[in-house]
């Protein structure tokens, strides 16, 4: 596909990604850039994820790659050593409807991921 646009850009050309997602169905994943490495990402339910993580999964993108890292967002997203808080939801889950926001909580001028479930 290439978009052609006015001004300094002349054509910007996209490559498909193919990998699969198995997400649960109704779950509204969302899709945007947490970790701060201007790639998408994307928050899902996987319906066949067990464990003490639940159902909540995280693919990031790996631009080395160029496919997504599927896991637990528990494992992917928490750092402890970091002063991240391990989730105390046993088996958590988006839940239909959730909010899901990017929001400097701590004033570092970065986003952090304020995610309700």
């Amino acid at each position: 596909m290439v978009f052609k646009a006015g001004g300094n850009i002349k054509s910007i050309t996209f490559k498909e990604v193919p990998q699969i997602l198995y997400l649960t169905k109704g779950s509204q994943p969302f899709v945007g850039d947490i970790n701060g490495d201007y790639y998408d990402d994307i928050i899902f339910n996987n319906m066949d994820a067990k464990g003490p993580g639940g159902k909540l999964n995280v693919a990031i993108f790996n631009p080395e790659t160029k496919k997504y890292d599927i896991g637990n967002f528990r494992d992917k997203m928490v750092d402890p050593s970091c002063g991240g808080l391990a989730s105390p939801l046993a088996a958590a889950e988006l839940t239909t409807p959730h909010s899901v926001s990017m929001v400097d909580f701590d004033g570092d001028c970065l986003s952090d991921l304020f995610l309700t479930v």
